[in-house]
């Protein structure tokens, strides 16, 4: 068993990339992942610039203006005033939402057969793990 922490968080990071490596593949989803990281940046983190959304999704500011433009287009981002005049923000939409939510739900029926041999103590593990994870991500945003 590991218990180096650094090694621990390291193999949680490359199975949740290789997990969402195979829910792509098995949804046949041809969206761009930045899509639903650009959504749910959003969604967690209220409107914002697109510098902030670029930076976020670790591509550049004219990328991101054309993915806004596509969302937008869409329905599922809309522009928003911000303090600064000369700038705006974005926010996501009632439909962007529901977008989301259904590609979440996708992911896990996609996720399910090949997981659903697991045991319920396996199950259980794999609940705590999540709501470790994210109470750790929520505690470290605040």
């Amino acid at each position: 068993m590991v218990t180096d922490l650094s090694t621990l968080l390291s193999d949680l990071v490359i199975a949740g990339q290789r997990l969402t490596r195979l829910a792509v593949s098995e949804t046949g989803e041809r969206t761009s992942p930045l899509t639903f990281l650009t959504l749910s940046a959003l969604t967690d983190h209220g409107p914002m610039r697109t510098g902030d959304l670029a930076a976020h999704g670790r591509v550049t500011q004219p990328a991101m203006t054309r993915l806004l433009a596509t969302l937008a287009d869409q329905g599922w981002v809309r522009r928003v005033a911000d303090a600064d005049a000369r700038a705006s923000r974005f926010e996501v939409t009632e439909e962007g939402i529901a977008m989301q939510k259904q590609w979440h739900r996708r992911l896990g029926d996609a996720l399910e057969p090949r997981f659903q041999a697991l045991s319920d103590e396996d199950i259980q593990a794999l609940a705590r793990a999540v709501a470790v994870v994210n109470a750790q991500l929520d505690h470290s945003v605040s």
